[in-house]
């Protein structure tokens, strides 16, 4: 797919699924607000959220939308690669059921710490900033990636609330959305979208602090 026809069609899957658009960014707020009136089940329903964004944008955005189209890498047409993309964010999803809404195994708080006002900065940038990076290059909306349908703003999202944890996260719920974070080379190289240069920061700083994070 060349570049003008990703936007194409990237303006196509946005303004066919506005709604939805507009309902995963109140669910993120939701999410968030949950984060700091903490009950019994809101870790779970943080985990529930985070692995609904993660199954749409592996079903719906990288299987039915652009699973069809190949990616042109180099002059080389690959077929199969949205395939590949949409599989490891719907396996994701089921990573965030599994571990924080079956095993109740994430937990999310609030402190004034480094961690905690990184991840507040990564979050509002994948919500609110993202797309009007977009706009420095001339791609506007609808054609550009938005949160809540497009996977990078999404990953943002995700590494942000991880960040929030007040336990060390087991390996599998960081280690996909950190391999994502770092394909965010990608975009930044093929399509010119590089907002996604801020994604692959957010990678490194979600793995310097695993790696430091302190063990119980």
């Amino acid at each position: 797919m060349q570049v003008e026809e990703f936007f194409d069609l990237f303006g196509s899957y946005n303004e066919m699924y506005l709604p939805m658009i507009a309902l995963t960014s109140i669910l993120a707020i939701v999410a968030l607000l949950m984060v700091f009136r903490k009950s019994e089940y809101s870790n779970r329903i943080i985990s529930l959220t985070l692995a609904f964004f993660w199954f749409w944008i592996g079903i719906v955005f990288g299987i039915l939308v652009f699973g069809p189209t190949p990616t042109v890498i180099a002059g080389t047409e690959y077929i199969g690669l949205w395939y590949l993309f949409g599989s490891i964010f719907a396996i994701h999803g089921i990573i965030l059921l599994y571990f924080g809404v079956i095993k109740d195994g994430a937990s999310f708080s609030w402190e004034p710490s480094y961690r905690h006002y990184i991840g507040l900065l990564i979050i509002i940038f994948g919500l609110v900033i993202y797309p009007f990076i977009g706009v420095l290059t001339g791609r506007v909306f609808p054609e550009y990636p938005v949160f809540g349908i497009a996977p990078c703003p999404v990953t943002l999202f995700t590494i942000g609330l991880l960040l929030w944890s007040d336990k060390k996260p087991s390996l599998p719920l960081m280690f996909i959305p950190i391999f994502w974070a770092f394909m965010g080379i990608v975009p930044v190289l093929l399509y010119g979208i590089y907002a996604d240069i801020v994604t692959i920061l957010a990678g490194f700083v979600a793995l310097f602090y695993y790696v430091k994070w302190p063990t119980d």
